[in-house]
């Protein structure tokens, strides 16, 4: 005896219909989930059981390796078909965007771009990648430009562009409707901007020169240049002081010598003198 499966308990029923499906192609296979997941590549088996449980919309490539490793491959197309519904009824976004704008009736870029949006929407919403893919010219047709584009940012740029986008959504039959709907916009778009705006060659604007400060009142406040630095001499700088033979007095008292040498710079520096070395610390050098 087999174990057990759970009730399929969402509210969504195009996601509901997918799971009861995706079980009776199981059972009519007779493959346990791990066997499934052997004959399908690159499926794992907790994702074929997520895929029947109904608590998830499965991947368009779930669904068809499921149908292949079940040997029913020619149910793939309801598959995909309750997928879409499933994906329109999670997001609940279709019926905010109004009814579907067919391409013969697009007159200008605000129709254009407004059915784009609708027909990305009536897909599923499949993600830009998928888009991309499907469109058969990933030259023309980039994720970031088709970004801007769904969202109604920008336009696509040219004809072959405009297809890509159309066949990426699963529409390979209206290619004729859609190049109709693309000269249309174009012409009358180009025909509004040349009536609106005349071919009117502007010169430039000739370069102005900027005036002086003083043509204007200003009071220019300059910097005062710094006073010139004095040379220095050889009693400024200890290093340049002729090496004598240090003989300490007392014996080893350092630490006298030390603090007399401390003390004698302190007045030096609050004197503002300039130091003195050979004469007020004579004390501490002894001629040869």
């Amino acid at each position: 005896m087999g174990r057990r499966k759970n009730p399929v308990t969402t509210t969504n029923p195009y996601r509901r219909r997918i799971a009861l499906m995706l079980r009776e192609l199981l059972d009519a296979s007779g493959l346990t989930f791990q066997q499934l997941a052997d004959r399908c590549e690159g499926i794992s088996r907790p994702t074929l059981q997520r895929a029947a449980t109904g608590d998830f919309t499965p991947k368009e490539k779930t669904l068809k390796a499921f149908a292949a490793g079940c040997g029913f491959p020619e149910a793939t197309d309801v598959l995909l078909r309750l997928r879409i519904r499933a994906r329109i009824e999670d997001r609940g976004l279709l019926p905010e965007l109004g009814t579907a704008l067919h391409p013969s009736l697009i007159s200008d870029w605000r129709d254009l771009s407004r059915a784009i949006e609708y027909l990305h929407e009536s897909a599923g919403a499949p993600s830009f990648r998928e888009v991309r893919d499907k469109s058969g010219n990933k030259h023309v047709l980039s994720i970031s430009t088709l970004r801007r584009i769904i969202m109604r940012i920008t336009t696509p740029v040219d004809e072959h562009q405009l297809l890509a986008i159309v066949h990426g959504c699963g529409i390979t039959d209206q290619d004729a409707l859609w190049t109709a709907a693309w000269a249309k916009v174009t012409t009358t778009t180009s025909n509004t901007a040349a009536e609106e705006r005349p071919a009117v060659r502007i010169s430039p604007r000739p370069a102005e020169r900027m005036p002086h400060p003083d043509e204007l009142g200003m009071v220019v406040h300059k910097r005062p240049n710094p006073p010139p630095r004095q040379a220095r001499t050889e009693t400024d700088r200890p290093g340049l002081l002729p090496r004598q033979a240090f003989v300490p007095r007392g014996g080893n008292n350092r630490a006298l010598l030390a603090r007399r040498f401390i003390d004698d710079m302190r007045q030096q520096h609050r004197a503002h003198d300039r130091p003195r070395y050979l004469d007020g610390l004579s004390y501490l050098y002894t001629p040869l």
